[in-house]
């Protein structure tokens, strides 16, 4: 922060009597000047408006972060509810203020406002009169699209709860365009809305730049990434949409109806990333969670909305408990002596840190805490092998408030066996008549997953793997050079064949300031040295040279939507002879084909599951790995479906059609070539083992101990388990694996009198 112009003490003691409750009183102090910085370094004007600390030592009060409405400031406004017990945070965005202006230029509710809103958010967890897990926004019309694109784009941030006061969901209603459907003339309000914001709405004005203006200052783009709690407060009537049929004086239009924009905004909360939704207070008695169209409408307030509900909402809110973090989902590896273990990072908050549990299986010793890291993976040595461990995990977040338990992961620490490739994710046929394998292996730190290349016969001939985490794809150039996806890593690079890296995009700056965030393929672009990124968790898929200029986008970066500008968690971009590119919008269940200049030119939609990848065929036709329905489709230009294939098939990711007309295809654990009859004609692992015999069982309680003879060639088994004979492995989840002939499975079998079991053998060849 550059200075502080003045600040000011302002004391004052406010009595007060609310109809059916008399609430806390406290002599409040007011201090203001520039006290927060915006990231982008311009000062911001903030009031804040608290219990005077000298009168109230030590204690700790809930924090109200007011954002202002349309392009109004906020630092001239009042006290709302300090007086009750609250720090009471108003400020002026950047450009806005007339005695003190906030520094910089009026952005219009875009990334630069968005960021002062977390300007103000550290801001208040800095100060030491507020409970850090009881920070609560507050955010007024328009300013919801501040607030959404804050919490959107910084999920880090602590804030208990989003209370969006009749916001608007984006430039139609922002804009006041409903009022153009009245037929009252009188009503329409165009000519004043264009005169504050200089842009008329996407609806009025369809032009690629006035929607690219817009893409980042709509709440409905926002709001479904949101992490905190989220309360819509809507009365029957608000400024931006027209009333309800019943008001007097007003023409209905026939084309909205009461609340739309309230209901399209709760709507794509509840079916995003917030963990509590609800349209107006408890004493409503809307459900928490509710979806609603216009046949079913929630209750809104009658009339128009005023302050004393805002207070109501503020108080019900910072009286609620705050959200525990999700328990993580763990996975495990066995190693010498040791074991591996990593989660996911799901939580709907920030986790200062993760709890690791230990037990020895099969003794009366409790899960003892053995480690509390900050990263989602530990590494536990000093082990014996041959002795099975378990182990669960807990989150804790900056409050150190606790999730449960995540499921039981064991392990058997076992001497080292053969490398065994762990998740089969791009494959690939080369001129030798070899198959390219890109491995994931496990989330974790080191060499995990890289670049295998495989003859007919299964023997790895080359590989690459130094510092991989993670690869999603691996595509040879000229001089057996190989471009990965580091995927974990965030980054793209290039190796030679010696896995030296000679190229990284960690060493290069992109043009539009941006930065990988799971980037899931990179493809060298024919005829050019540009490269086409898929960049999954920016949502977007991009061209860029090998010094960083951006030439091609597609998708806004950071920005999760599903129209004719956003994606949402794209896989496996790929340039076209047409110069078009051609991608799977995964969690949009969609294939698109853009062109150059952005727009959609084809694409398919019907009866998807998170696709993962789409190849154009010589034959005009469309390959698609439909990854949760376990099948690949081939559809024609007119989306009929005219080959498909899915049996063997589990979590597919890459499917290529081969010069000979079959198909090359991946799966989680293994790779076949199918004709277009359905014939396996090449697998990778190749088959050939024999099953273990001799499978005996012993029963102690709900645990089982299985043992079996011996497989030669044989580096690791497998064991299945379902409560109906099991005729085929296919679609199952193995419930243990191991290097020996001998496995104990703890609470395997619940109260059931039948359960089945499977043990296959795997080798390397």
């Amino acid at each position: 922060m550059k200075s502080n112009f003045r600040i000011v003490a302002v004391f004052s003691l406010l009595l007060g009597l609310w109809v059916g409750a008399i609430y806390g009183q406290y002599t409040t102090q007011t201090t203001q000047g520039y006290l927060a910085e915006a990231p982008n370094g311009n000062d911001l004007y903030v009031k804040v408006i608290r219990p005077n600390s000298n009168l109230y030592p030590g204690q700790t009060f809930p924090c109200v972060i007011h954002v202002p409405d349309s392009l109004s400031p906020g630092g001239n406004r009042s006290a709302l509810i300090a007086s009750e017990g609250y720090v009471e945070i108003y400020y002026n965005p950047e450009g806005r203020g007339v005695t003190y202006p906030s520094q910089g230029t009026e952005n219009y509710h875009g990334t630069n406002h968005q960021d002062d809103v977390k300007a103000i958010v550290d801001y208040a967890h800095q100060l030491d009169q507020v409970i850090d897990n009881n920070v609560i926004i507050a955010a007024y019309g328009d300013g919801i699209a501040d607030a959404s694109g804050c919490l959107a784009r910084y999920p880090q941030l602590e804030v208990k709860c989003l209370i969006d006061v009749e916001g608007s969901s984006g430039s139609y209603t922002t804009l006041a365009d409903p009022w153009i459907l009245d037929s009252n003339p009188a009503n329409d309000r165009t000519t004043g809305y264009y005169a504050m914001y200089g842009h008329y709405s996407t609806t009025m004005d369809t032009s690629a730049t006035n929607r690219t203006w817009w893409s980042t200052r709509e709440a409905l783009s926002f709001i479904g990434s949101i992490h905190c709690r989220y309360l819509r407060l809507q009365a029957q009537w608000d400024g931006r949409q027209p009333p309800n049929q019943t008001y007097p004086g007003f023409y209905y239009p026939p084309r909205w109806y009461p609340g739309k924009h309230a209901i399209d905004l709760s709507n794509a909360a509840c079916q995003g990333t917030s963990p509590w939704v609800r349209i107006n207070l408890s004493d409503l008695g809307n459900p928490v969670g509710q979806l609603y169209d216009s046949l079913s409408s929630p209750i809104f307030y009658s009339g128009r909305m005023d302050t004393a509900r805002v207070k109501a909402a503020i108080r019900e809110i910072a009286a609620m408990e705050p959200l525990s973090p999700v328990a993580p989902f763990a996975w495990i590896v066995d190693r010498d002596a040791g074991a591996f273990l990593w989660w996911d990072d799901d939580s709907t908050m920030t986790i200062d840190h993760w709890e690791v549990y230990r037990a020895l299986w099969n003794t009366p010793n409790p899960l003892v805490l053995i480690a509390s890291p900050t990263d989602t993976f530990y590494n536990d040595t000093g082990l014996e092998n041959g002795q099975t461990y378990w182990y669960r995990v807990k989150a804790v977040n900056s409050q150190g408030l606790i999730s449960d338990y995540s499921i039981i992961c064991y392990a058997r620490p076992h001497p080292p066996d053969i490398f065994l490739p762990m998740v089969m994710m791009e494959v690939a046929r080369l001129d030798n008549g070899n198959t390219l394998v890109t491995d994931g292996g496990f989330i974790g730190p080191g060499w995990s997953g890289g670049v295998f290349e495989l003859t007919p016969a299964g023997n790895c001939v080359w590989f690459v793997q130094r510092t991989i985490r993670w690869a999603h794809n691996g595509d040879m150039l000229p001089g057996h050079h190989v471009i990965i996806s580091d995927t974990k890593n965030d980054r793209v690079v290039i190796m030679d064949s010696l896995e030296n890296i000679v190229w990284n995009t960690d060493d290069i700056s992109f043009s539009d300031g941006s930065h990988l965030n799971y980037p899931n393929d990179a493809n060298m672009i024919d005829g050019s040295n540009n490269r086409l990124i898929t960049d999954r968790d920016n949502h977007r898929v991009f061209e860029v040279d090998s010094i960083g200029n951006v030439v091609w986008q597609f998708g806004i970066t950071g920005v999760p939507g599903n129209d004719n500008t956003h994606i949402r968690g794209p896989h496996n971009g790929d340039r076209l002879s047409n110069g078009n590119t051609i991608f799977s919008d995964s969690e949009n269940n969609r294939i698109l084909e853009v062109n150059q200049a952005g727009q959609i030119i084809w694409q398919y939609t019907s009866g998807l599951s998170w696709p993962r990848d789409a190849d154009r065929l010589d034959n005009g036709n469309t390959l698609i790995v439909d990854t949760n329905h376990n099948r690949i489709i081939e559809v024609n230009s007119s989306g009929t479906i005219v080959w498909q294939y899915s049996q063997g098939v589990q979590i597919p990711y890459d499917a290529d059609r081969l010069l000979n007309g079959n198909t090359l295809i991946s799966t989680r654990t293994k790779i076949l070539e199918v004709t277009t009859a359905g014939n396996t004609v090449w697998q990778y692992p190749p088959a050939g083992l024999t099953s273990p015999s001799d499978v005996t069982i012993s029963l102690v309680g709900s645990d089982v101990y299985l043992a079996w003879k011996m497989v030669v060639n044989a580096t690791r088994y497998y064991v299945y388990s379902d409560d109906e004979p099991i005729t085929s492995t296919t679609g199952l989840t193995p419930v243990g694996n191991t290097t020996v002939t001998h496995i104990i499975l703890p609470g395997v079998v619940p109260n059931n009198p039948k359960w089945f079991f499977v043990v296959t053998a795997w080798n390397n060849q």
